[in-house]
């Protein structure tokens, strides 16, 4: 086993360590994001247009209520990133951009 020591100082950190320190560090910066900022929401075609609206807009409601960063309607915004469509349906990729609304004072 491998120990770091630097001169004058108790060497104290060895590679245990370090992993568990650079583990703690990676949960804190990574604390409080969503890894899940982004979905592809599917729709048959079958469907007609008001459906597949009405369709698209549950499921953009379940996904932003199951984020773990809540969605802020205020601040954020939901962007779709694609489309594409196969034989069968029609294919959303959406994507949240926090803080894209910025509030404009009117002069």
């Amino acid at each position: 086993m491998s120990t770091i020591s630097i001169p004058g100082y108790v060497p104290l950190l060895n590679h245990k360590t370090l992993g568990v320190i650079a583990l703690g560090i990676i949960y804190i910066l990574m604390k409080g994001t969503t890894m899940s900022e982004s979905t592809t929401i599917s729709i048959s075609k079958k469907l007609p247009l008001a459906k597949r609206i009405s369709n698209a807009k549950k499921k953009i409601s379940k996904w932003t209520d199951s984020l773990d960063n809540p969605f802020d309607d205020k601040t954020d915004a939901i962007q779709l990133t694609k489309f594409d469509r196969n034989d069968d349906e029609f294919l959303y990729q959406y994507i949240i951009v926090r803080g894209a609304k910025i509030s404009r004072k009117r002069w």
